[in-house]
């Protein structure tokens, strides 16, 4: 893990250049702006997935799984409805009441909460497959 001028860690990945940066408080900020632009759709699918997928491994590295294990699916649900009202929040807010291009705000950005319910998608079909209880790769 590398620290950089403004209190912002990132991490490489094993697997690609893709770096997950977590700000001074140890939240999760997105991927660093370190890499190349794609050139094709489905480079910057795989690009915008591993993206989403170090995030995901990250965070079940810092919660582990029993936060989503006690709820289930149904949680995964009530979860994923508190990240789309707070997308809807931001989303209004940034183009209704503010008529800009970018919103302020205090905790995770617009591309924080689409990351998260992507990520959300994928731990309920885990779930589903009975998946997402396997162990870590370092554990």
């Amino acid at each position: 893990m590398s620290e950089t001028n403004q209190g912002v860690r990132t991490k490489s990945s094993k697997t690609d250049s893709h770096t997950v940066t977590e700000d001074a408080h140890g939240e999760y900020v997105g991927p660093s702006e370190d890499k190349e632009e794609p050139d094709t759709f489905e480079e910057s699918v795989r690009m915008v997935g591993e993206d989403c997928n170090e995030l995901l491994i990250e965070k079940q590295k810092d919660y582990g799984p029993k936060n989503i294990l006690s709820f289930g699916e149904l949680g995964v649900l009530v979860r994923l409805n508190d990240k789309v009202e707070r997308l809807k929040n931001l989303l209004w807010k940034k183009k209704v009441e503010d008529g800009e291009d970018d919103v302020e705000v205090n905790n995770e950005s617009i591309e924080d909460t689409w990351q998260d319910i992507r990520n959300y998608a994928q731990i309920a079909l885990m779930l589903r497959r009975d998946q997402f209880d396997l162990p870590l790769e370092d554990e």
